[in-house]
């Protein structure tokens, strides 16, 4: 499947769809979407904007002032810990939100998961100790694993499949916002305020977000809402499939803290790192057991029907291998350039921005581009392709690089990420029926996050090999 096309069917009794002579078929295209009207389709997608804008900010703001607070609790060895506590409920959460958002309701789960964030925020601005900020950060996790996808959950309830393009431009710009503005922001609130207030600046940005969708938002197909309204709080945990739900959260805990400890905390081969990979596998085992057999719920906590459609599961691979090798770029770039280059922070963080910069604006393009077009296959090609060709001609560079060669070929891999960092949402959706959308949403955002972390550890590994392998070669 590669086009977002109209459908064709037939008047028997059975509805089978046909598709044009111009365009594939998607289940997606089945379903009419109530769009809302123009002035309050604004004010929602601004609320989700600013939504989005708590998570995206919040990621690249605490870098900037991790050694102001290291040195206030003087803590410098366990300061990877604000990081950490935060990437993983955040990731490890992404399919629960889901199944929460199927079976309590979008609009709902949305707005409890801005004031779980919120409290984390508020919480972690006052923590007078590095275990309250640590547990705080894991609360933010909690509630930034709900907002991450249930905004793109709400888009795909609210904006018609061949629309969703253009509207997911306007969430790139938000992660262009938050990443750009986020280092700024934080430098001058620890500057001049302090650093608490790099957790402080999310709570009126939240609660106007709350209030607007709280008062704007209505989602009249939501007849996942709808159907389980009845039911009682027992049947609907049993619907969310609460057992699988701990042990397949429990099985990312495992490999997510594997993978941030391995190469850096103790070596790969540790036994404490192997043990957790091999629990890793054992519990994802067990969760792959129980969904396929639904011994826990008729509704299981991994969708694993999704998995059998080769479209998607090429979309969720493409997801994590793009997802990191673009944080692979956002995180050691400016090393590099510190490193190498002798840049101070802010220079280096200049020196990133032709890589940034080209994500954003390409991704923006292209959503356009799909939605005008109705095809987004084309652009996976091109994406992949620039990735490939920017990553390997990168290895080019050097301390005798000059700076029009450095620009070149961040521009390309960065071009190539934005060709597919947002139009994976639209190719999940386009293969997925409306009632299901929910579970290929959060299976994008948790494999994306997935990404995010295996390639800045995997990034860590390489790093850190290469730098003992030369060292070693130094003379004394």
């Amino acid at each position: 499947m590669h086009s977002l096309g109209k459908t064709n069917s037939t008047s028997s009794s059975t509805a089978i769809a046909v598709p044009s002579s111009t365009a594939l078929y998607h289940p997606a295209d089945d379903v009419e979407i109530t769009q809302p009207r123009r002035h309050q389709l604004a004010i929602i997608m601004g609320s989700l904007f600013f939504s989005l804008l708590l998570v995206s900010l919040d990621q690249s703001i605490v870098a900037t002032v991790l050694p102001v607070i290291a040195s206030h609790f003087d803590a410098l060895g366990e300061i990877e810990w604000v990081g950490t506590a935060y990437i993983l409920p955040m990731t490890a959460l992404q399919l629960l939100f889901g199944k929460l958002a199927d079976t309590f309701g979008r609009k709902r789960t949305l707005i409890n998961a801005i004031i779980i964030f919120l409290v984390g925020s508020a919480l972690s601005g006052a923590a007078q100790s590095t275990l309250m900020l640590f547990i705080m950060r894991g609360v933010q996790g909690i509630g930034a694993a709900g907002i991450a996808p249930l905004v793109m959950i709400i888009i795909g309830d609210i904006v018609p499949l061949r629309e969703r393009g253009k509207y997911q431009s306007i969430v790139a710009l938000c992660w262009a916002t938050g990443s750009i503005a986020g280092p700024l922001v934080g430098g001058v609130l620890a500057d001049h305020l302090n650093w608490r207030w790099i957790f402080y600046i999310n709570l009126p940005i939240g609660i106007m977000s709350a209030l607007l969708l709280w008062l704007f938002l209505h989602i009249p197909r939501d007849k996942n809402d709808q159907t389980n309204q009845a039911l009682s709080w027992r049947a609907k945990c049993y619907n969310i499939d609460i057992p699988g739900a701990i042990v397949f959260i429990a099985s990312i805990f495992c490999f997510l803290l594997a993978t941030q400890w391995g190469g850096r905390w103790y070596p790969w081969k540790h036994p404490i790192i192997l043990g957790l990979y091999g629990a890793s596998l054992v519990l994802v085992a067990l969760v792959i057991v129980s969904s396929w057999w639904h011994l826990t719920s008729p509704n299981p906590i991994l969708p694993i029907h999704l998995f059998l459609d080769f479209n998607r599961v090429a979309i969720f691979a493409m997801v994590i291998a793009t997802s990191a090798a673009m944080f692979i770029n956002v995180f050691y770039l400016p090393i590099y350039f510190q490193v190498a280059h002798g840049d101070t922070p802010t220079m280096a963080g200049f020196e990133v921005l032709p890589y940034l910069l080209p994500v954003d604006i390409v991704s923006m393009i292209s959503g356009f581009i799909v939605s005008k077009t109705g095809y987004y296959r084309h652009m996976f090609w091109v994406g992949t392709a620039l990735i490939a060709i920017g990553g390997g001609l990168q290895t080019l560079l050097d301390v005798d690089s000059n700076n029009a060669t450095q620009v070149g070929f961040l521009i390309l891999t960065g071009a190539g990420a934005g060709f597919c960092i947002q139009n994976v949402y639209v190719a999940a959706q386009a293969s997925t029926i409306q009632e299901e959308i929910a579970s290929a949403i959060s299976l994008v955002c948790f494999f994306g996050y997935l990404g995010f972390v295996s390639g800045i550890s995997i990034g860590g590994a390489i790093f850190n090999n290469t730098l003992t392998y030369y060292l070693r070669r130094t003379p004394n």
